[in-house]
């Protein structure tokens, strides 16, 4: 589908060049590229049937933009199509610009085009050119986004990661802390408690002791008792017997 619109792409005029840029020292060939941060992609010489952002989105659906935001100037109309600001964005970015590129469709080839040639549709990557042009069309990546290079943004997710893992870090240490506070007060109370077992179990020690001394302390008694009992006994029996012998002899 997309490459049947490439095909039926309507007339537009160039919106950018020399005359509309901002003047600026020219970029040294060592000096790293600046990219339109998040990403995004401009699609030029929009057919007026693929004018709708829900039509673009879904022509452009394989390169899976997250956003699109539709204009038109002068005769031309334009889509700017924003992609996830990580590196899987860069990654679909690149790929909506290599297709473009590679079928003589892409920034150079827009602007070196024949106004009144065969109609196309065009597609690039955001690049400072773009970005710096004082035309209106670049108002809303302007107030939207920035321009960074590759460098820098690798430099800031390190940054991030690095805060992210300062804070997991932080947090790590306090739950460490927590954990310790805690098995200290596990600590403390399993001590109470081996120490409330121990004295239960010395109580318990004490009673049987205490209980076997009264049984073995009963018993005497009662062999004590079965013993006076058996000698009152014997007595009562003797002087039973004397009465008896002093009756005979009267």
């Amino acid at each position: 589908m997309m490459i049947d619109l490439i095909a039926e792409a309507g007339p537009a005029q160039i919106y950018l060049n020399h005359s509309h840029a901002k003047k600026k020292p020219t970029r040294n060939e060592n000096e790293e590229a600046q990219y339109v941060w998040p990403w995004v992609e401009i699609l030029a010489n929009i057919p007026i049937e693929l004018s709708d952002g829900c039509k673009v989105m879904e022509a452009m659906s394989n390169f899976n933009p997250s956003h699109v935001h539709c204009l038109s100037q002068s005769n031309a109309r334009y889509a700017m199509l924003k992609f996830e600001n990580d590196w899987t964005g860069f990654k679909d970015a690149m790929m909506f610009e290599c297709h473009f590129e590679a079928t003589l469709l892409g920034r150079k080839d827009w602007i070196e085009r024949e106004e009144h040639g065969e109609p196309k549709l065009y597609g690039w990557l955001a690049h400072a050119e773009d970005y710096d042009s004082i035309d209106l069309l670049w108002e809303h990546p302007r107030q939207n986004g920035s321009l960074k290079t590759i460098s820098e943004i690798e430099n800031e997710d390190a940054k991030d990661t690095g805060m992210i893992l300062e804070n997991l870090n932080n947090q790590i240490n306090a739950k460490n802390e927590d954990l310790h506070i805690w098995e200290s007060k596990c600590s403390e109370t399993t001590f109470s408690i081996n120490k409330l077992i121990g004295e239960q179990d010395k109580l318990h020690e004490n009673y049987n002791k205490e209980m076997l001394n009264l049984e073995w302390t009963a018993r005497d008694h009662a062999r004590s008792v079965f013993r006076e009992n058996g000698q009152l006994r014997a007595e009562l029996d003797k002087k039973i017997k004397e009465v008896e012998l002093q009756n005979c002899r009267i």
